[in-house]
């Protein structure tokens, strides 16, 4: 009896010593005050306040998850690259991270010269299935821009493999392809054009590019023909790794070298070496004459770059190109008579040739000289001569659009749309347009339209510029 009664004494202290601790105890004050911070909405509290309140809540509680998430959120929106990959590191040690926080983690890790780790996280990445079409563009498009064109090829090759009734997909695969492996970049491009219209005329563009290249035998040639065709979509980094391979493969081409510089340019790198090696090389060179002169174009010195034209002009009178070229240089030293002079030479000498009329009428345009005399007639004389280039109906558009005829003018951006789905031109030309018929999220969603479809290039920049205008 006397045992019953000791176990159950001790039973009963037992429980009240466990009622003692289990009972709720008070927090820290700067517990409550990190709590305070956190959810103090619309207070002065910064960000930065934010992320070192969840950082000293997680030292006492850190099996909260969800504070976890917090912390790596609030990390990445202020640009706390340390918190951002503590928090993420902790996540993936609890919990598969879903593609999104990988791919932030990815690009934590590259930011901060982690290059290894960051490799790991794109592979872990590229691992996972049902990766959405848009993360996939945007890992190709990353990619691209850090130079890493292998592990860009190899995310637009399980794009297409993941989605290969995907236009965009298959477009995408055959570009970043076009330099490395042209045969196989051909039948994603027929793809995409097959697919999806608004990659038809680009896809057609590179393939025809493509097919050209391969009836010469030199693969230097070959790569100079295909970066023209990167250049001419304004692909530029595209094209410099595809000239980057053509100087590589043959060091003594001197008209790749050339090419290489005016590449450089666009990408705002020092296009100096390469140009003075072409010179170097072969300085009578007409390829090579003409990069020197767009050089010194690019560099603010048109007195140097008329050095090169002149001669250019003088050598070969039968050419509108060179008339053109001086045209353009005279228009950017301001001297608007001789300039437009020029330009008339160009027709005169070419008066079949369309884009010899697109360049006068595009003088017109941009000056704003003689635009309803003589910019609207040379923009229909060069539709006349080529009526199904989606470039020359969104040129009258523009014209129209200029002259304040903006019935018309629609009516010719929209037949360019018609014919070319992909032109970032015309449904720029279109959103300035509607801008100024005050029709406001109809001019918000062709400038967004152009920004998507110009991939990076001057037009795309022009249309976000006026969005950002539109915002404030």
């Amino acid at each position: 009896m006397q045992s019953g009664r000791t176990v159950f004494g001790l039973i009963s202290l037992l429980l009240l010593i466990m009622l003692v601790v289990i009972q709720p105890q008070p927090l820290p004050q700067d517990v409550l005050e990190n709590w305070r911070v956190i959810n103090a909405v619309g207070s002065t509290e910064g960000s930065d306040s934010r992320t070192e309140a969840l950082e000293n809540l997680l030292k006492y509680q850190p099996w909260r998850v969800d504070l976890w998430h917090q912390l790596a959120k609030e990390a990445l929106d202020t640009g706390d690259d340390a918190a951002a990959v503590m928090a993420l590191e902790h996540l993936e040690g609890i919990e598969s991270l879903d593609a999104e926080m990988l791919f932030q983690m990815a690009e934590l890790y590259l930011r901060n010269g982690q290059i290894d780790q960051a490799e790991q996280t794109w592979q872990r990445l590229l691992s996972q299935e049902n990766l959405s079409e848009d993360l996939y563009l945007e890992l190709v498009r990353y990619q691209r821009l850090e130079g890493n064109f292998d592990f860009a090829r190899e995310a637009a090759q399980g794009w297409v493999m993941q989605y290969p009734t995907s236009g965009k997909a298959n477009y995408y695969a055959g570009l970043v392809h076009l330099a490395a492996d042209p045969d196989r970049a051909m039948i994603w491009l027929q793809a995409a054009g097959s697919l999806d219209p608004v990659y038809q005329t680009r896809s057609i563009k590179l393939v025809d590019a493509a097919e050209t290249a391969k009836r010469n035998e030199d693969q230097a040639y070959q790569l100079v023909v295909i970066g023209r065709a990167l250049a001419y979509i304004e692909s530029w980094d595209l094209a410099e790794e595809a000239m980057n391979r053509a100087v590589h493969l043959a060091p003594q081409a001197a008209e790749a070298w050339a090419l290489l510089s005016q590449v450089q340019q666009k990408l705002g790198r020092d296009a100096a070496p390469a140009l003075e090696y072409a010179l170097k090389l072969s300085p009578d060179s007409t390829i090579v004459r003409s990069s020197a002169a767009a050089y010194w174009r690019s560099q603010g010195k048109p007195d140097k770059a008329l050095e090169y034209l002149q001669s250019l002009a003088e050598e070969q009178p039968l050419l509108g190109i060179w008339q053109v070229e001086l045209g353009a240089t005279y228009q950017m030293m301001g001297k608007l008579d001789i300039a437009l002079n020029h330009y008339l030479n160009a027709v005169e000498l070419e008066p079949e040739n369309p884009s010899v009329w697109q360049s006068l009428a595009a003088y017109c345009f941009h000056t704003g000289i003689q635009v309803q005399d003589l910019g609207i007639p040379s923009a229909r004389t060069a539709l006349q001569l080529d009526p199904q280039n989606a470039d020359l109906q969104g040129l009258m558009g523009w014209g129209l659009l200029t002259s304040g005829d903006l019935v018309n003018a629609e009516q010719f951006l929209r037949k360019a749309i018609e014919l070319d789905p992909g032109n970032a031109t015309a449904f720029y030309y279109l959103g300035v347009l509607y801008l100024q018929d005050q029709k406001g999220g109809d001019a918000n969603q062709a400038f967004n339209r152009s920004v998507e479809l110009s991939e990076g290039g001057s037009i795309g920049w022009m249309a976000a510029r006026l969005l950002e205008e539109m915002e404030n």
